[in-house]
């Protein structure tokens, strides 16, 4: 059995803890909702967000974001400028360290208010709070979304649901149709938007 204290974790335990790679379909979801609504009447061609601050190569097969920043770049400590619409699926760290990736990513993000993030929903976590609190919309999901991990590409389900925030006027557009296109491709994950005046 492995141990996962941290001082004796291998590089690749780290990785495969805390790389969890967005799932393909609402990869493909959110793509195609972006092009149906700004890049079709840009007609400047296929929608990528602008900045995915916590990327990897691996990760990026199929672009997500015209630029990204990995492990090795360390996007907390590169700027974002203002006007990129950014996507964030932060590193899946222990949220209940104050200094952990995870809550600095998603504090940046918030503060950045420009954007998508997908986080899990782990109960007593500050930053559920903060996102719940700062989120102009939101997609819930009735199911576990399934993650592929690096080294082997495994399929995880962790133990909590996933939560989609918008950040933004943007977001909630794009959010809302990716909503129903999602809700057509996986019927039975559940998929539900809200706006943030809506979320309790």
């Amino acid at each position: 059995m492995a141990n996962w204290k941290f001082n004796q974790r291998t590089l690749e335990e780290t990785l495969a803890m805390e790389e969890w790679y967005t799932p393909k379909t609402l990869v493909d979801s959110l793509l195609l909702a972006g092009d149906q609504l700004f890049e079709a009447a840009a007609g400047s061609g296929k929608f990528l967000f602008d900045l995915d601050p916590a990327s990897s190569r691996d990760e990026n097969v199929i672009p997500l974001s015209r630029r990204i920043f990995t492990r090795e770049d360390d996007g907390l400590k590169q700027e974002w400028p203002k006007d990129d619409y950014i996507f964030l699926n932060p590193p899946f760290t222990n949220g209940m360290d104050k200094n952990s990736p995870l809550r600095q990513f998603i504090r940046k993000a918030v503060e950045h208010n420009n954007g998508v993030i997908l986080c899990l929903d782990k109960p007593n976590v500050t930053v559920t709070g903060l996102l719940r609190e700062k989120c102009s919309c939101m997609i819930t999901f009735t199911h576990k979304l399934a993650y592929n991990c690096p080294f082997g590409k495994r399929i995880s389900k962790p133990l909590y649901y996933s939560i989609i925030y918008g950040m933004g006027e943007k977001s909630i557009n794009h959010l809302r149709l990716f909503c129903k296109i999602y809700s057509e491709v996986e019927p039975k994950m559940g998929a539900q938007f809200m706006l943030h005046e809506t979320i309790k």
